[in-house]
């Protein structure tokens, strides 16, 4: 019998390259940090981390783009997973909770 878990993921979009042009907002010491919580259909707890880990790897890959500096966003999976179970019924792979804020970009993923 299947149940639904919630799934939490952190991921890092930073820049890659050096810009093609600089204005006041320009800022080059923070990259964004996301936290993004899903909902996924398992048997059990191990199934929920396994399909949680696929799918941020998934969204992390669709994340990628050219900046307003004309350099690359990349977006990361940091690897940070956490599963819980919750106790009301809501549909499978919604996303219930996003967050995002930045950090020093020289900051390492162990450090956040």
């Amino acid at each position: 019998m299947y149940k639904i878990f919630a799934v939490k993921t952190l991921y890092r979009s930073k820049v890659a390259g050096k810009p093609k042009v600089v204005d006041k907002y320009y800022n080059n010491i923070y990259d964004l940090l996301e936290e993004r919580v899903v909902l996924v259909k398992a048997r059990t707890f191990n199934e929920a981390i396994r399909k949680g880990e696929k799918e941020a790897v998934k969204y992390a890959s669709f994340e990628n783009h050219i900046n307003p500096y004309g350099q690359k966003v990349v977006q990361e999976y940091i690897g940070e997973i956490d599963v819980f179970e919750p106790y009301d019924e809501i549909k499978s792979n919604s996303e219930i909770y996003s967050y995002t804020q930045l950090v020093k970009s020289n900051w390492s993923n162990d450090k956040i």
